[in-house]
């Protein structure tokens, strides 16, 4: 048995020989059709959640980015959102017919560095395309400032200093 990858039409033709008997067939044909593929899709994230801030409501915004027209009715795409670190996938697949999801940070649980990844699948052809590329979201954490107070203790009228142990760009 051989196996081939195919990327176009072709017709085969090709014989048996029974090896005991060493008689060899007649030639066979076979045609072998090979559906249309898809190009894997190119897909963008929106600049603001590139970076966001652990727990904070941030929109989630995922589009092709594609040239390639995937406009047809039998054309889907599926979205999986992966930990940056170990890959497993955490959330997949996010179906979508037009090749957009919007979400937000805190809605899909996002707590780590993630990525998201997509195929289009074309259910008429039964083709999938390959993974696309990959795009993240960098999760950082919230600051926790230690705070030192000059008196703990105070009378009426009297004014307590408070201190942040480390330095940060802005206090409010």
């Amino acid at each position: 048995m051989n196996t081939h990858v195919w990327n176009e039409d072709c017709t085969l033709t090709f014989s048996v020989t029974d090896q005991s008997t060493k008689c060899e067939s007649e030639n066979f044909t076979a045609t072998v059709i090979v559906k249309p593929g898809l190009p894997a899709p190119d897909i963008k994230i929106n600049d603001e959640a590139k970076e966001v801030c652990y727990d904070v409501e941030t929109p989630i915004d995922l589009t092709l980015a594609s040239s390639y027209n995937y406009a047809s009715s039998s054309v889907a795409f599926a979205y999986y959102m992966a930990d940056a670190k170990t890959g497993h996938v955490l959330d997949g697949p996010i179906s979508s017919l037009d090749g957009s999801f919007s979400s937000s940070i805190k809605s899909l649980g996002i707590k780590d560095d993630v990525v998201f990844y997509a195929y289009a699948y074309d259910s008429k052809s039964g083709c999938m395309s390959p993974v696309s590329n990959s795009v993240g979201i960098k999760v950082n954490p919230l600051p926790i400032p230690t705070i030192s107070v000059s008196a703990d203790k105070l009378c009426p009228d009297e004014s307590v200093t408070l201190k942040v142990n480390e330095t940060f760009d802005s206090y409010y």
